[in-house]
């Protein structure tokens, strides 16, 4: 009976620390994805107000034309780095242990 009493007690204290493990990761990911999408607002809004502040500097459609080509770029570059960088947090999420496997 001793024996199946320490067996359950450390079965438990195994999965607790599984638990802890997952939870902390958990944690982590998520706050990696809140950080990246507040530094991917920063830039998208630096951006849009250079846009505002050089479109309203515009003078005729020919310099509107050429404004909306140049934006477009760094916009690219933003989208482009914003779904490599969570790529990379969801990869590293998925790498996380498992409770149960499947």
């Amino acid at each position: 009976m001793q024996n199946t009493v320490e067996q359950l007690t450390a079965t438990a204290n195994e999965n607790l620390d599984l638990l802890h493990e997952l939870t902390t990761r958990a944690h982590e990911d998520a706050t990696k994805l809140v950080e990246l999408n507040l530094a991917t607002t920063k830039n998208l809004m630096s951006v849009s107000f250079d846009y505002a502040k050089a479109m309203a500097g515009a003078k005729d459609p020919q310099s509107w034309t050429s404004l909306q080509t140049v934006w477009a770029k760094p916009l690219g570059e933003i989208a482009t780095g914003y779904a490599q960088e969570f790529q990379k947090i969801m990869t590293s999420a998925e790498s996380a242990p498992r409770l149960c496997s499947a």
